[in-house]
């Protein structure tokens, strides 16, 4: 009997931490059940159903920062498809397709901070100038919804 109690005990605290596993991956698209505040600049992933690629990044105070529709007051373009985000400790990027189709990657970083919000910049990057970028996490937004879907199932 005590033997049944100790294999249940291993067995609940494995799926405890593949719980807990798969909810940190899951924050990176907006699913996970708690907020982990792992990308920089107090930016949060959102899932939305209302749109085509469901993660949106959202600064502190719940406006959008990466995602469809959103434009820049630095850029000339409105972001219409929102493919893969990567991010280190101080700078998010995204690769994103505008609203005449061009691919262009983005980035946003740290400006200044006071105490009640944390500006950003905003600027676009070259395509082609991408090894400074290796250091990178990379999060594909718009290519893995239907797996994202299925981890959250699980």
């Amino acid at each position: 009997m005590k033997t049944k109690s100790l294999i249940l005990a291993v067995i609940t605290l494995g799926l405890v931490i593949l719980s807990g596993i798969l909810d940190k991956e899951l924050y990176y698209y907006g699913r996970s059940f708690l907020n982990y505040n792992l990308l920089p600049l107090n930016l949060i992933s959102e899932y939305n159903e209302d749109f085509e690629v469901r993660v949106i990044l959202r600064d502190e105070h719940g406006f959008a920062a990466i995602g469809r529709g959103v434009r820049h007051r630095d850029s000339d373009f409105t972001i219409a498809r929102f493919l893969r985000y990567g991010f280190n400790e101080e700078t998010i990027v995204a690769q994103i397709l505008d609203e005449d189709g061009k691919l262009r990657l983005i980035s946003l970083s740290k400006a200044e901070e006071n105490e009640s919000f944390t500006m950003t910049t905003f600027k676009e990057l070259n395509v082609m100038d991408t090894a400074e970028l290796d250091g990178f996490k990379w999060i594909k937004v718009k290519s893995n919804d239907a797996d994202v879907r299925k981890l959250a199932l699980f």
